[in-house]
């Protein structure tokens, strides 16, 4: 798993709960792989900072939209 949906996911579980932080990292890496694949013919330049923060950030943000968590709790 990204260790920013990991970590991201593990301050999220103090407020909501560490099952559905769990259902949320799984949801969220599972989003990333597909952003990785849908995105690989990035440059090798612009791979590095997306696969580090951008796709991860995104992937998180859409689960946890997904799960009912409100927009401003998600950011």
């Amino acid at each position: 798993m990204h260790r920013l949906i990991k970590a991201t996911c593990a301050i999220a579980a103090e407020e909501i709960g560490r099952e559905q932080a769990e259902r949320i990292a799984a949801k969220a890496q599972k989003r990333f792989e597909e952003l990785c694949r849908e995105n690989a013919a990035d440059s090798k330049a612009l791979r590095a900072h997306t696969y580090a923060r951008i796709y991860p950030g995104i992937a998180v943000y859409e689960a946890l939209r997904s799960d009912g968590v409100d927009q401003e709790r998600a950011v």
